[in-house]
């Protein structure tokens, strides 16, 4: 259920992330936003916020698909129905992990101010995170791969708190740089 309703929700949320924030940029309209609203990190967590929700929702749509499905196939004792805090403790994995690959995306958007920057450095840094076996798996792009798509392997709780980290670090660096764009 996590590698089906989350894998391919993840990487869309950390695109749509990029895009979200740098729509802005790209059709310079930001300078409008800065001076109707003072203070572009409002705005940017305003659409960090926005991504998060629709990538969660997405998610739990996928989420519950997957688990009818399942429940057809080889119904609910099979599913874990009887024990709903594992599906719960399921659902909860994939949510924190499509947050964090959001973030992602809100960060280095926030960072790089056009989509194809930030989507080739995304790109870029998830094809060079997938050779070396330092950072497989815990850089800001695999590691929601490495929980969502190896959900019993024995680096999830690494690649969980490495996503986590990553999307606070991101939106965080993205929060300071549009403090100097214009004074609030």
């Amino acid at each position: 259920l996590r590698s089906r309703s989350g894998l391919f929700t993840g990487y869309f949320t950390m695109a749509f992330g990029v895009l979200v924030v740098t729509q802005d940029y790209r059709y310079r309209t930001a300078v409008l936003a800065f001076l109707a609203v003072p203070g572009r990190r409002r705005i940017t967590i305003a659409q960090g916020i926005t991504v998060a929700a629709v990538g969660v929702t997405l998610s739990a749509v996928l989420f519950a698909a997957w688990l009818v499905v399942g429940m057809v196939r080889y119904g609910g004792p099979g599913m874990h129905l009887d024990r709903p805090a594992d599906v719960a403790g399921a659902y909860a994995v994939v949510a924190v992990t499509v947050w964090a690959a959001g973030a992602v995306g809100v960060g280095v958007g926030t960072l790089l101010r056009g989509p194809t920057g930030a989507l080739l450095a995304l790109g870029g840094c998830g094809m060079f995170e997938l050779f070396p076996d330092a950072t497989r798996f815990r850089g800001p792009v695999t590691a929601p791969l490495g929980v969502l798509a190896w959900p019993t392997s024995e680096l999830e709780v690494t690649s969980l708190a490495s996503a986590v980290c990553w999307g606070s670090l991101a939106v965080t660096a993205g929060l300071f740089a549009v403090r100097r764009d214009l004074p609030s």
